[in-house]
């Protein structure tokens, strides 16, 4: 005997539905042994459709073991159902498997004889859903052979397939004739559909945990939001009004002689993203602003910038750049390697002569060991 007791599946509600429906079951199966007639609550064949009965006979059972075992089933399976759904969601759908199924057994025997009774088919429809949302989740089980009993682990998929199988061996060894197996696979086949349309409709979050998303190996991954073109044609448009806004404010710094401003927002839109650039005029006007100001080492970035964009070598600027890391950043090192790749002949005969003096300067602190921070090559 296998009894499915607790689950590791996560647990986002408490189970108010679930145990509600165990004590209403119990209280049912109570009412019924002191009851002369029990037979208009069950669930008639050959006597018409009765639609009460599609509902009342799912908390009628044939005894206390019926009762048991199903009682154990729907709180093992009502945990991992309910605990993704809440109570209602749950309850509505623990009714609807159980009455569909009623309803198809009825009619499917509507000239046959006897009764059924039991929630085994809405029970069965809980397993199928569970396999569908959690198949990687264990059920914590109970295993009773002869005398001894022990603990066992097995996966809601395992779990589920075993007794799905062992159902259709049942079904197939009565000529599938209309018998308990037949009843328990008419509501497990709800229980698939049901699970996969709310699963696919995000009706229901299971993380990346479900069925589909174990057979494409993509068990756990965090879900891709799905494109929205209007959403990115809004995001678009905002980050553009963004960037105006910007260029409006970094010009007005300039023009206001604020350049330690305007880099620092200058700054700011770069690491946010969203396609932010300065022109190279532009930043050629926001290098020369901080250089009137005196902000040598602030003028760095920007001039860094500046080079990586230039489509020649702006030999001016790398001569510039060279003197301020030597003079100002103590960086004899990189000042050479700036000045390397200044082409000959491009400085005329005085700038060419600030470069052979600066690049002397240089050598000379770097030959005598001057320390610097070693960093990306420009």
């Amino acid at each position: 005997m296998l009894i499915p007791w607790n689950t590791d599946a996560p647990l986002y509600h408490f189970p108010i539905a679930t145990i509600g429906l165990i004590v209403v079951n119990v209280a049912v199966f109570a009412a019924t042994l002191n009851s002369e007639d029990p037979t208009p609550w069950m669930l008639a064949f050959g006597d018409g459709m009765h639609p009460a009965q599609w509902v009342t006979s799912v908390f009628m059972h044939a005894g206390f073991m019926h009762l048991l075992g199903n009682m154990i089933f729907l709180w093992g399976f009502g945990l991992v159902i309910e605990g993704k759904l809440g109570w209602w969601r749950f309850l509505i759908i623990y009714l609807g498997l159980g009455a569909f199924e009623s309803a198809a057994a009825q009619l499917y025997m509507l000239d046959g004889e006897g009764f059924a009774l039991g929630a085994s088919g809405a029970i069965y429809g809980l397993l199928a859903m569970a396999l569908i949302w959690a198949p990687r989740n264990e059920m914590n089980c109970l295993v009773i052979l002869g005398i001894r009993p022990f603990h066992l682990d097995l996966s809601i998929l395992t779990f589920v397939t075993l007794y799905v199988i062992l159902e259709v061996v049942t079904a197939a060894w009565g000529n599938f004739e209309m018998s308990s197996a037949m009843l328990h696979l008419a509501g497990a086949l709800p229980g698939f559909l049901v699970a996969v349309v709310m699963l696919k409709l995000s009706l229901v979050d299971c993380e990346n945990w479900d069925i589909f998303a174990a057979l494409g190996g993509h068990e756990g991954e965090e879900k891709q939001p799905k494109a929205n073109p209007k959403a990115k044609l809004q995001q678009a448009q905002r980050q553009q009004s963004q960037r105006d806004a910007a260029l409006v404010a970094f010009q007005q710094y300039l023009n206001e002689n604020q350049p330690a401003g305007a880099l620092a927002l200058h700054d700011k839109m770069r690491q946010a993203g969203g396609g932010w650039q300065l022109t190279q005029a532009q930043l050629l006007e926001l290098i020369r602003s901080l250089h009137q100001q005196k902000l040598w080492s602030e003028s760095v970035a920007p001039m860094v910038e500046y080079l990586r964009a230039a489509g020649d070598a702006a030999p001016r600027v790398r001569l510039k750049l060279a003197q301020i890391l030597l003079v100002h950043e103590n960086r004899p090192g990189r000042a050479l390697s700036v000045l390397e790749k200044i082409p000959t002949g491009t400085l005329d005969e005085s700038l060419e002569k600030s470069r052979r003096q600066i690049e002397a300067q240089a050598r000379k602190q770097y030959d005598a060991g001057e320390l610097e921070i070693e960093g990306e090559d420009w």
